[in-house]
């Protein structure tokens, strides 16, 4: 999964991982996506224009800072990130409910 997200987000999907390997190291849903989402979806850059290694290499307030260029020491990226794990969570587990099925009685 985190190498055809690579490829979707990246020209030089073989060149960013030969520059970049810890990128398989990183959570994909948690930090990944995460980051690459905000960029596309809030701060309306063009993902395919970023360095993976830019994207990842800071922790979030200086990701966010440095790379987002926030002005607000991080605040409205951690707000993304919460709002966004707590609706990946209600998803989580309307899915295990809607898959909990009640047991027949004959």
């Amino acid at each position: 999964p985190k190498w055809e997200f690579l490829k979707e987000v990246s020209q030089f999907d073989y060149f960013e991982v030969t520059r970049f390997p810890a990128y398989f190291s990183y959570p994909l849903e948690r930090v990944i996506k995460m980051r690459y989402d905000y960029l596309r979806d809030r701060k309306q850059i063009p993902i395919q224009l970023v360095r993976v290694d830019d994207v990842l290499r800071f922790g979030d307030r200086d990701f966010a800072t440095e790379i987002a260029l926030d002005d607000d020491n991080g605040a409205a990226f951690a707000k993304f990130v919460e709002e966004r794990s707590c609706s990946m969570k209600s998803l989580m587990r309307n899915r295990r409910n809607r898959n909990k099925r009640p047991k027949k009685t004959n």
